[in-house]
């Protein structure tokens, strides 16, 4: 297991894994960000430096699940509070559309996630909070997040908190995906390798 970092944009962890494809001991990379401050991403990156295999995965929306629980083994729940009471009706309105156009979920469920965001707020990744805190503020809902580090002006359990991982693909990592695997030795390792 090795070093992991946090910004403002975004979250990772690098690990070490088995390659494989020779058995060596590669390097995972994973992680989650905001592309243009509000749209939620992921991504995961293995190299092998012992045979030159690369694999290169990302996708829009919810991270898959072996992400979101090396981010939040690592880095700890960030957690997105309501910066002030909703005591207002289009408030409150503004807020359920939040929850029901980002998460997918049917209406019931959606009242039941408002409920536990005013009561108690929501927890999950940092970046997933990032993402929700950016969402609620484009319609005028004041929330701010806090984790470990910092609190960021603008309790769920982990079964929960996948739900609302963002985005209307679903909790699989849903939404747009890629993939690319290369094995040999890519030009840019081979260029590493032979400079000076």
């Amino acid at each position: 297991m090795g070093a992991s970092g946090v910004t403002d944009e975004g979250q990772g962890v690098r690990t070490a894994v088995r390659c494989p494809d020779c058995g060596g001991t590669a390097v995972r990379s994973v992680g989650q960000f905001l592309l243009h401050g509000r749209e939620l991403r992921w991504d995961a990156e293995r190299f092998c430096p012992r045979c030159a295999a690369v694999c290169c995965d990302w996708g829009q929306e919810a991270a898959p699940r072996d992400i979101r629980e090396a981010l939040l083994t690592t880095h700890g729940p960030a957690r997105l509070r309501l910066s002030a009471p909703l005591t207002d009706p289009a408030a409150t309105l503004a807020a359920l559309r939040v929850l029901r156009e980002g998460s997918g979920l049917p209406l019931r469920r959606t009242r039941e996630l408002l409920d536990e965001l005013r009561d108690f707020g929501l927890s999950g990744t940092t970046v997933e909070m990032a993402y929700w805190r950016v969402r609620l503020a484009e319609r005028g809902v004041a929330a701010e997040t806090a984790d470990g580090h910092r609190t960021r002006p603008t309790g769920t359990d982990s079964r929960r908190v996948r739900r609302l991982g963002g985005g209307a693909g679903g909790s699989d990592g849903g939404g747009a995906r890629g993939a690319v695997h290369l094995r040999g030795r890519s030009r840019r390792h081979t260029a590493a390798r032979s400079a000076p």
